[in-house]
């Protein structure tokens, strides 16, 4: 079971991580936001090319990203990072085609914007990648628990609480006898 991380107004961190319309991004030169994803085409130099959303992440915090990438072609190969907080990078995308997935912790809580996808400065005229499915998942760890009519799975995860001011712990149980799943506060 993942959960997907909800920010301060009851959504996801990120906003419109499929890529339905541009809402939300941030894209600089080269990148188009249409037909479900977010593709780059490097067409001039210099070519250090973000794609960004202002979110407000916490110090400290480790946080999940997952996204997929859809095409690629760069000739300079390993040439495209995902950071947040600016300072906390994600090691760069592989030449390759597929899902992505890294644990990160948030650096200084600067937003410029806080999750944003980069070229490094590296790169040819010409290189493509397109990403789609960009989400922020809360990391999360599972306890199991027999309560007599089976056992229980219980897995806990972070949420952003206006009231609090930062992140509380929840968690959510399912049972394996009878696949029910319900929460507890």
């Amino acid at each position: 079971m993942r959960w997907i991380g909800i920010n301060e107004d009851g959504g996801e961190f990120v906003y419109n991580g499929g890529f339905v319309n541009a809402d939300g991004w941030i894209p600089n030169a080269g990148w188009t936001i249409a037909g479900g994803v977010a593709r780059l085409v490097i067409t001039a130099f210099p070519i250090d090319n973000l794609l960004g959303q202002d979110i407000d992440f916490v110090q400290g915090e480790t946080y999940t990203i997952d996204f997929d990438v859809t095409e690629i072609n760069f000739t300079a190969g390993q040439d495209f990072e995902a950071n947040i907080d600016d300072t906390s990078s994600f090691p760069n995308v592989a030449n390759a085609l597929g899902h992505y997935s890294w644990d990160i912790t948030a650096g200084n809580g600067i937003t410029l914007p806080g999750l944003y996808f980069d070229t490094l400065g590296v790169g040819n005229i010409g290189d493509v990648i397109a990403i789609d499915n960009v989400v922020i998942v809360l990391p999360e760890s599972e306890i199991f628990v027999d309560l007599g009519f089976g056992i229980e799975e219980q897995t806990y995860y972070k949420a952003y609480d206006r009231v609090a001011g930062g992140f509380v712990q929840h968690y959510a149980n399912r049972s394996t006898s009878s696949n029910v799943m319900f929460r507890m506060e």
